[in-house]
């Protein structure tokens, strides 16, 4: 009798109540491990950007950009120079053969040329990393060996039976070469855009498809600059 008494008063405290308290705490605590996890996420994916920026500052002003993408560039093309251009152009080799007394020779020489232009990757190379932005400064633009496409060659002269011009004109075959060096070397501020967009182009690929294909945020080339050009940064 009593028993029943004791089990008809708590059952009557909790319909007086209205709360089945074993119930609403098993609730709360589930409440809270929702609140708990929800804090943390919301901890982590606020605390993820800013440790992908340290890390990628650590990166830049450690010098570990520069080694990694001159280690990858060598690599990639097989040699320690990064071609960006070439220079296709017929040109003109013209050389006046005097003699004392004796008519001139003229031999004029007409091919077409094929100049490469390319930056050294064991050169200067500078990455300057601000607000998510990189500042490159490449090695100065260094022109390779001419191509001259003999095979497409034409000879013009121009001279007199008093003098040899077949001696003329093998005289100016052999400096062929080393006219042609100078002509590219004065060419370079001709193809120095179509370089600067070139190496872009790579540096791009290599910062958003292999160094920072997997990172938070990926950095982005805003200007390039080669070693002989007069830079003027703002600070």
């Amino acid at each position: 009798m009593s028993e029943n008494s004791g089990q008809e008063t708590a059952q009557n405290r909790q319909s007086s109540s209205g709360v089945n308290w074993p119930q609403a705490v098993s609730r709360i605590s589930i409440v809270l491990i929702l609140i708990v996890g929800a804090l943390v996420g919301i901890r982590m994916f606020i605390k993820a950007p800013s440790e992908a920026i340290a890390d990628i500052a650590h990166a830049f002003n450690s010098g570990a950009i520069t080694t990694e993408f001159k280690d990858y560039a060598s690599k990639l093309r097989g040699e320690n120079r990064l071609q960006l251009t070439t220079l296709t152009t017929t040109s003109i080799f013209e050389r006046t053969d005097s003699a004392h007394w004796l008519p001139d020779v003229i031999i004029k020489i007409t091919t077409p040329v094929e100049y490469p232009y390319y930056v050294d990757l064991k050169g200067r190379w500078e990455f300057h990393w601000k607000d998510n932005a990189v500042y490159v400064t490449a090695p100065e633009i260094k022109p390779g060996t001419p191509a001259i496409l003999v095979s497409e060659m034409s000879i013009e002269e121009e001279g007199s039976i008093f003098r040899n011009e077949n001696a003329a004109r093998e005289r100016l075959i052999k400096k062929l070469t080393e006219m042609s060096k100078e002509r590219a070397r004065g060419s370079i501020d001709i193809i120095r855009e179509a370089a600067r967009r070139e190496l872009k182009v790579f540096l791009e690929y290599w910062f958003i498809n292999v160094r920072f294909k997997e990172a938070e945020t990926e950095p982005y080339i805003k200007e390039i600059y080669f070693a002989d050009e007069v830079v003027q940064q703002t600070s």
